[in-house]
């Protein structure tokens, strides 16, 4: 079992304990702040061996803290429409990080940057990741290999949308070949001003798919 994934299980497994502790964080309150900012502008345009199934769930619509981050994370060929991503959140004042690649000739193997996207994400049940790798297939497919994580592969803003308020997606994933600043703008701009509907039905269906372990 590879160090990403012992870490994944370690800080899923701390994730009950920190519940008691949670307060609202400046990150939180930018992030309203700028979901809000984003909806107005909107309306004005009109590869690793660890087996997937050691990586426990966490249980749907626990509250565990209320402050919030974007995690970024792309390989060499998704590192343009990341690029292009952080320069909009930045437009925005939302905070993120980025745990990929963040310059040319660097790269990083989708089966250690997915984990880490993945450990983030499942800290805290209002985060978020946005990958990216040449096709967006990758990480996507990767991604949807770790319960509780829920990866949607988006080329225009109305899945991006849908994907938010029918399926609560926690991780955007993005085409990263021939990527434009505009189309992906527009993709994330769609991405944080929408949020889950609260289906009861469609939560117990994910609660469904978390308990199939990778396994039939």
């Amino acid at each position: 079992m590879s160090l990403d994934f012992q870490v994944l299980r370690s800080n899923v497994a701390s994730i009950g304990a920190a519940e008691s502790e949670s307060k609202t964080s400046l990150a939180t309150l930018t992030l309203r702040s700028s979901r809000a900012s984003i909806g107005a502008t909107s309306s004005e345009r009109s590869d690793s061996g660890a087996t997937p199934s050691a990586v426990p769930s966490v249980r749907r619509g626990s509250v565990l803290y209320d402050e919030s981050m974007i995690y970024l994370g792309a390989d060499r060929h998704g590192l343009k429409a990341i690029s292009f991503v952080a320069d909009f959140l930045r437009s925005k004042n939302v905070e993120f990080a980025n745990l990929g690649v963040q310059e040319e000739g660097r790269d990083i193997k989708l089966e250690e940057l997915i984990p880490k996207i993945a450990v983030e994400v499942l800290k805290n049940k209002n985060n978020t990741g946005i990958m990216s790798c040449g096709t967006g297939v990758g990480v996507e497919v990767g991604a949807n290999k770790l319960s509780g994580i829920r990866a949607c592969l988006a080329q225009d803003d109305k899945v991006a949308e849908y994907a938010r308020v029918y399926d609560d997606c926690n991780v955007l994933c993005l085409v990263g070949w021939e990527a434009e600043k505009e189309k992906i703008s527009s993709i994330v701009s769609a991405w944080l001003k929408t949020d889950y509907v609260g289906d009861e039905a469609r939560s117990r269906m994910f609660d469904a798919f978390d308990a199939w372990g990778g396994k039939l």
